[in-house]
């Protein structure tokens, strides 16, 4: 029996199954008939009705299929090391946060200036210089360090900081990318007690992965229709 590594991720869309592989940070397209007829060998499979042993099974192309996910760190055989294989369940978004210019007091506008600097800061040098799975973990003890419910987020106080957040943006030189800007969007938010989750989503042919901050459906820094084109992979 095979688990699925504790640091991989899976979902199905599309007529394939994609895994995210966060130690290596890379994906992996696999056919839905392939991993479907695996099914036996996986410790939480219950995406279909297949009836073959697992002896049967690892005998064969199948089991070289299998032994080459265990060699690409997505698979292990040790259940300490490991989870079932299912899907990442996370709400649907629903509705993204609707978020007004800002408007600039001086008051606010020092404040939140220097928190924009510390946060993009803060993100560029996790992204250029750590391993992404660090920052994940770093986000994820953080959170159960700081428990918060979704029915909590404030959304009213958080359109405030993301509205400000975007007035800033253009001041930090750094291309518009999903992981940089939901990531600094995440550190601007910390202090704040504003703790999104950080969503990677997956869209399997063409290939495309992207990434976006949500509290409960709602889509705090993208748009709605957008969102919606991917199938969520990971949350943290």
């Amino acid at each position: 029996m095979y688990f699925l590594s504790r640091d991989s991720y899976v979902c199905a869309t599309g007529g394939y199954w994609i895994v995210l592989n966060a130690e290596r940070d890379e994906y992996l397209g696999v056919p839905e008939e392939s991993l479907r007829r695996a099914g036996p060998c996986l410790y939480g499979w219950s995406h279909g009705n297949e009836r073959t042993n697992t002896q049967e099974t690892m005998a064969g192309r199948i089991g070289d299929f299998v032994r080459s996910l265990v060699s690409k760190g997505v698979l292990t055989d040790d259940p300490k090391n490991g989870k079932p294989f299912a899907c990442t369940c996370f709400d649907a978004p629903e509705n993204a946060l609707v978020v007004p210019p800002f408007s600039r007091r001086h008051t606010d506008s020092l404040r939140f200036t220097l928190g924009f600097l510390r946060a993009s800061v803060s993100a560029d040098y996790k992204l250029r210089t750590k391993r992404l799975l660090l920052t994940l973990r770093t986000i994820e003890h953080r959170r159960m360090r700081l428990p918060s419910r979704d029915s909590d987020f404030d959304y009213d106080r958080a359109t405030t900081l993301v509205s400000a957040f975007r007035s800033l943006r253009p001041l930090y030189p750094r291309r518009y990318l999903c992981l940089f800007d939901s990531l600094a969007l995440l550190e601007f938010l910390a202090p704040h007690r504003l703790f999104p989750r950080w969503v990677f989503g997956v869209i399997a042919d063409p290939f495309s992965a992207h990434c976006w901050l949500q509290a409960g459906s709602i889509v705090i820094n993208d748009q709605i229709e957008r969102v919606r084109r991917y199938t969520s992979i990971m949350v943290k």
